[in-house]
């Protein structure tokens, strides 16, 4: 779908009109120990919030990356109670002209502890008021994952491996030098 008009998205992203999990995954990793996540999440059309008193919420999206703390999210475009991002960042609020309602754009940067060989983003979007089709959406784009730790040594670990080799040599040349005297 096009994308032109929402803040930082590319000329195409994904959208999402229904309930059904929507699941990211990837495997062989290698080894690690943490990963670095980062996308922008669009909040499309009438979500109404954790709001239920106003007859159209609550609209809830789940993100579960890797499992680790799943956040219930919820935006306001249409009324209600919210918005509530979690650890993102807003990028641009507005109509954006998917439909008359206000829309958001969010981006994720996340940290995690992670060493095992595959990786699971899941996004759930629902609620009691979640009507989802043109009603509601959300979108995903600027995705980017990377093992970070891995077999590649940390810059710390390179300086004190050099340096063990520096004195190793300079150990075997007086040692050679010692030996020829």
């Amino acid at each position: 779908m096009g994308a032109q008009s929402f803040p930082g998205f590319g000329t195409d992203y994904a959208r999402v009109t229904t309930t059904s999990p929507t699941v990211f995954s990837v495997g062989g990793l290698g080894a690690h120990t943490g990963l670095h996540v980062s996308f922008d999440l669009a909040f499309i059309d009438s979500w109404d919030g954790f709001d239920a008193s106003n007859g159209f919420g609550p609209d809830i999206p789940t993100v579960d990356i890797q499992g680790v703390a799943p956040l219930s999210l919820t935006w306001i475009g249409g009324g209600g109670n919210g918005p509530l991002f979690g650890p993102g960042t807003v990028v641009g609020t507005g109509n954006f002209g998917v439909s008359s309602y206000s829309d958001a754009v969010v981006h994720y940067d996340v940290l995690i502890a992670d060493a095992s060989d595959d990786w699971k983003l899941k996004i759930t979007a629902g609620g009691a008021g979640w009507q989802g089709g043109d009603d509601e959406s959300w979108g995903i784009d600027n995705f980017h994952l990377a093992a970070i730790g891995g077999a590649v040594p940390e810059p710390s670990t390179w300086a004190l491996m050099i340096g063990g080799f520096g004195l190793a040599g300079v150990a075997l040349r007086r040692r050679r030098a010692a030996v020829a005297a």
